[in-house]
């Protein structure tokens, strides 16, 4: 049994939605910081080991970034684009995940409304 399509606008218009969600989520998780499972992580590992903990390795990039700034001004660009690409990048994600459920909901639409 063929499956029809009712309404190949919304068809398209979900397609497009999708692709749009792919493309924000792979864009969010690349520039937002994990600052949560970072502190879970070091927390853990110290109450494992029962030593002081380091530096966490997802913001070991980060932090060589800023500490390479010879000033102040240097650094404070530095963490400031840094906070702004991660709340871009939260945004983004939310986005993302809104065009994945919109664009679910239009493709079933388009093969289910009649």
């Amino acid at each position: 049994m063929a499956m029809a399509v009712f309404s190949p606008v919304l068809l398209i218009a979900g397609i497009s939605l999708l692709v749009l969600g792919v493309l924000l989520w792979r864009w969010s998780s690349r520039y937002s910081i994990d600052l949560r499972g970072a502190a879970l992580g070091t927390a853990y590992a110290a109450a494992k080991s029962g030593k002081m903990p380091g530096m966490p390795e997802g913001l070991r990039p980060h932090l060589d970034k800023v500490s390479a700034e010879t000033t102040n001004m240097g650094r404070a660009k530095v963490v400031g684009g840094s906070v702004a690409r991660h709340f871009l990048a939260k945004v983004a994600g939310w986005a993302s995940m809104i065009g994945f459920l919109a664009g679910a909901a239009l493709i079933a639409l388009a093969l289910l409304w009649k």
